[in-house]
């Protein structure tokens, strides 16, 4: 009978741990989720010139940390869809191996599950430059 109730609670215990478990995987999901589609949403203003349209950034003059905190780390701060986490060199590595022409490309045309500019639909493609050249400083 020892044995019966040792099977009983350490079956009990991971049953326990698997319910705790997941409800804080959901819990911090969601919290996650939230963070990242406030900041992936796009800030701009479309103003239309006769036939012309032009997104203007409404942040006035262009600054590189604010637009990475903005759009860049919603995913690579935490890694979604495989993003290089900002720092991390391994990660890194293989890509700026490609060449700094290779990661404007991607970052401005997107690649597998990064969008076209990152969403930042606003950003120059001059710009998306200077947020990569960013990256990769603070990667290298």
């Amino acid at each position: 009978m020892g044995k019966s109730i040792r099977y009983f609670v350490t079956g009990a215990t991971v049953f326990v741990a698997l319910l705790w478990f997941g409800a804080n995987l959901f819990a911090d999901y969601t919290a996650r989720e939230a963070i990242i589609v406030e900041r992936i949403t796009p800030n701009i203003e479309v103003v239309t010139e006769s036939t012309v349209v032009v997104a203007e950034n409404n942040s006035g003059d262009f600054d590189v940390l604010t637009t990475y905190n903005t759009y860049c780390s919603s995913c690579h701060l935490v890694g979604v869809a495989g993003a290089p986490i900002l720092g991390d060199e391994a990660a890194w590595a293989p890509r700026i191996a490609q060449g700094n022409e290779v990661l404007y490309e991607h970052a401005i045309n997107g690649i597998n599950g990064m969008p076209a500019k990152g969403l930042c639909m606003s950003c120059t493609d001059d710009q998306i430059k200077e947020l990569v050249d960013y990256m990769v400083s603070e990667s290298s």
